[in-house]
């Protein structure tokens, strides 16, 4: 059983960064403008226009310095987990032909492409891939996990890595590590993800496009990491960007999902379910009341089951509930992160960045 669960709280930099200097210049052009005239109605008019030009100033930088920094490198590679097997990603600014290099075989791509999976059989083993540096990397999936960070909603800005300690044994990711969906920002969000192994759940930003196509995976899936089990869900309609909609269908089927496997997790010390969607929430998003009731009734249907936790994002907040003798997590954006110990691993207190 996970011997604690505690939250890091970690800055979002730049997005504060933004928010600040923006509040400072409204400030400044307000004080400006007041000297300069004294009719309220020109001073609301001539601070409207400059705010709104100085905001499409700032968007246009943005856009440009996103699609300058998202393609001008290679990038990679990243190791995710996948059944019994290892999905090594990475991404060449040339479309090419490239390669995984272990000691003893090569696994190579079939067509010429940017974005490049390869997946290796093997569990631990040191490789190098041709088209990205002569360094060799080295993969390893301890048998038993001691330490795991759960993130969400990340949405393609890696700058959170800068802030993560590097001391886990793989990362989940409970959804949204894109804003659009597009294979560029898969890349951007994982730039420089400390080489170890992660392990994706699908949100409604990265259902939008062809993110999906590159994790390899059905968007409901049970996936055992040492002596663990996670079974990953998803519930909300795809191409649906900023109304997203619970969908009742993949509400049933995830529902069902559960239900049919959760026989896979009988070996398991711990068992953890992942959804993007939140089951109770005190953010804007809010829960909804058909999944709330759909998983109320699973859980409460299975009350010797291993279930330890269960993990969600989508909201943006962090919030913590506790259910029977299980909690239920939610966290994204401001609050970056979690860190579960399991088996006794060392005490922790409260991450400070």
């Amino acid at each position: 059983m996970p011997k604690v669960i505690y939250y890091g709280y970690l800055k979002r930099g730049y997005l504060n960064s933004i928010k600040a200097v923006l509040g400072i210049i409204v400030i400044i052009v307000e004080i400006i403008v007041s000297q300069c005239t004294k009719n309220e109605n020109q001073q609301q008019i001539i601070i409207y226009l400059i705010v709104n030009f100085i905001f499409i100033i700032c968007i246009l930088v943005d856009v440009i310095a996103f699609f300058k920094q998202s393609r001008q490198t290679n990038y990679g590679p990243l190791m995710i987990i996948n059944g019994n097997q290892t999905q090594i990603h990475w991404y060449t600014k040339q479309k090419q032909i490239s390669a995984v290099i272990l000691e003893d075989k090569t696994y190579q791509d079939d067509a010429k492409t940017n974005f490049h999976n390869i997946l290796v059989k093997e569990q631990k083993f040191q490789f190098k891939v041709n088209a990205i540096s002569d360094k060799s990397f080295n993969y390893f999936l301890p048998e038993i996990i001691q330490k795991f960070v759960v993130l969400s909603d990340v949405h393609n800005n890696g700058s959170y890595l800068e802030q993560m300690d590097s001391n886990y044994d793989f990362s989940l990711l409970c959804g949204d590590y894109s804003y659009g969906g597009k294979a560029h920002e898969f890349a951007k969000a994982f730039r420089g993800m400390h080489m170890k192994p992660v392990i994706m759940a699908v949100g409604n930003h990265d259902a939008l496009g062809d993110v999906n196509e590159l994790v390899c995976r059905e968007t409901n899936f049970y996936q055992k990491i040492g002596q663990n089990g996670f079974f990953f869900l998803y519930v909300l309609n795809q191409n649906i960007l900023h109304h997203c909609h619970l969908n009742k269908a993949r509400v049933d089927n995830a529902i069902k999902f559960l239900s049919d496997n959760m026989q896979l997790s009988e070996n398991d010390e711990n068992v953890f379910i992942v959804s993007h969607q939140t089951i109770y929430s005190t953010g804007e998003f809010g829960s909804i009341e058909y999944f709330t009731k759909k998983m109320e009734d699973f859980i409460d249907s299975h009350p010797t089951s291993k279930i330890r936790a269960i993990f969600s994002g989508h909201d943006h907040v962090f919030s913590s509930f506790k259910k029977i003798m299980f909690s239920i997590l939610s966290t994204g954006l401001e609050v970056v992160h979690l860190i579960v110990f399991l088996n006794g691993a060392t005490e922790p207190g409260i991450v400070k960045k």
